[in-house]
C-alpha cells in the first residue's frame, strides 16, 4: 500500500501547456518597413556581413560586389561583434570556413568531373611563394643560395654557368620543380587541367612585364615564342600545355605571341637517359615563315613548362637564331645591328642528378 504522505505520481505531460514568456525566439514578427528586405542568416559564412547584403535605396546590389575569395576565419567569441566596427582579421590558411569559393569547387569536383582544386587554393594551402631575385641564377636558371651569384656581370652568373656558353642570354622562371608546383605542371601536362596552365602563365607574364621594364624594352619590341609540341603528342595528351602557358604570358604581359617554331616527333625527353637528351632533340625544330618578324625585335622570349638539362631550350633557341641569321642581308655590319636578346622563360626548373635531385618524370 502507498503511504498517504507520499506525493502522487506526476503526469508525464502537463496540460494545458503553460504559456512561455515573450522572448526573442517566440516574439511575434514585427511588420517590415517599406523597402526593407528579408535576409537569411548563417554563422558559417562571411556572406552574413551586413555590408555585403544591405543595399541603399539608390544603389542595387551587384553580383560583382560579393567577395568570391576565401573568407577570413572569425572565432566563436567574436561572432557577436559588430561587423561594421570590427577590425579586419588575417585570413587563416587552415580555416574550417572556406566560403562560397569552396562550395563552388566542391560542386565542380562532385558533379562536373573536377579532379583538382584551383592553383590559388593549392598554393595558399601549401604556403607556396614564387621566387624572388637572388633565388635563382638569372643566366642559367638553377637554384642558388645566398652569396652564390656574381653580381658584377649583367646578368649575374653562378659558378655552374660562369664558364659555359649558353644558347640564351637571360633566364626567367617562377620556381623550382618540386612540391605543389611540380604537381600542378604534371596535372596540366598529363590530365589536361588547363586552368593550372592559364594561372601559372599569368603569374609568369607578370614576371615578364617586370623584366621588360627593367631592360627598358617596349612590349611591341618583344615577342613570345612557345616551344611547340608535335601533333601526335597533342592528340595523345589532349592538350598543348606550352601553348596554354605562352598565351597566358602574352595576355598578361601584353607581348605579342609568334609561333615561329615547328617540331618533329621524337621520343619524349623524360623517356631517354639524361646523357642522350641533347642527341634526342637535335634537329627536331625548324622555323616557320613567321621567324622573319623576329629580326626587328629587341627581345625574343622562348617559353616552356620545365627546364631540366636545358637540351630542348638550347635547341629551340639555336634554331631561332639560325633562322634569323639566314634571312639577314647587308654583310657583317647589318648582322651586328640586328641581334635580339634571347630569353629562356619556364614555369619551373628541375634539379638534375648532378645538382642533388631527380629531374621531372614528365
Amino acid at each position: 500500500m502507498r503511504d498517504e504522505d507520499e506525493d502522487p505520481k506526476q503526469p508525464r505531460f502537463s496540460w494545458p501547456p503553460t504559456k512561455l514568456p515573450a522572448t526573442e525566439l517566440n516574439a511575434p514578427a514585427k511588420p517590415m518597413e517599406a523597402g526593407a528586405r528579408h535576409r537569411l542568416s548563417s554563422r558559417s559564412s562571411r556572406l552574413d556581413d551586413d555590408r555585403a547584403f544591405e543595399a541603399s535605396e539608390a544603389d542595387e546590389l551587384a553580383i560583382d560586389d560579393l567577395d568570391w575569395s576565401e573568407p577570413e576565419f572569425v572565432p566563436p567569441e567574436a561572432e557577436d561583434t559588430d561587423p561594421v566596427e570590427a577590425e579586419p582579421r588575417e585570413a587563416s590558411p587552415h580555416s574550417p570556413v572556406r566560403g562560397l569559393a569552396r562550395w563552388i569547387e566542391a560542386f565542380e569536383i562532385a558533379y562536373l568531373g573536377r579532379v583538382s582544386a584551383s592553383w590559388d587554393v593549392r598554393a595558399r594551402d601549401a604556403g607556396w611563394l614564387a621566387d624572388e631575385d637572388g633565388d635563382f641564377c638569372p643566366r642559367c636558371g638553377v637554384t642558388v643560395g645566398e652569396y652564390e651569384l656574381d653580381t658584377l656581370s649583367d646578368p649575374a652568373t653562378c659558378a655552374r654557368c660562369r664558364d659555359k656558353k649558353l644558347a640564351w642570354d637571360r633566364f626567367l622562371r617562377l620556381g623550382a620543380y618540386e612540391g605543389v608546383l611540380a604537381g600542378a605542371i604534371r596535372e596540366l601536362k598529363f590530365h589536361a587541367i588547363r586552368a593550372h596552365g592559364e594561372r601559372l602563365g599569368a603569374l609568369l607574364g607578370e614576371r615578364v612585364h617586370a623584366e621588360l621594364a627593367r631592360l627598358g624594352v617596349e612590349r611591341q619590341d618583344a615577342a613570345i615564342v612557345p616551344i611547340p609540341t608535335t601533333p601526335w603528342r597533342r592528340i595523345a595528351r589532349g592538350v598543348d600545355h606550352t601553348a596554354i602557358i605562352a598565351r597566358a604570358v602574352a595576355r598578361e604581359s601584353g607581348v605579342p605571341l609568334v609561333r615561329a617554331l615547328k617540331r618533329r616527333h621524337r621520343p619524349t625527353q623524360w623517356s631517354v637517359p639524361t646523357s642522350e637528351r641533347r642527341r634526342n632533340v637535335a634537329g627536331s625544330f625548324s622555323c616557320r615563315g613567321l621567324v622573319g618578324g623576329l629580326r626587328a625585335k629587341r627581345l625574343v622570349i622562348v617559353v616552356d613548362d620545365v627546364r631540366t638539362t636545358g637540351a630542348t631550350m638550347s635547341e629551340a633557341c639555336r634554331t631561332l637564331v639560325r633562322g634569323m641569321e639566314a634571312g639577314k642581308a647587308g654583310g657583317a655590319k647589318a648582322k651586328e645591328a640586328i641581334s635580339p636578346i634571347m630569353m629562356a622563360c619556364t614555369v619551373a626548373v628541375a634539379r638534375t642528378r648532378g645538382q642533388g635531385g631527380p629531374g621531372p618524370r614528365g
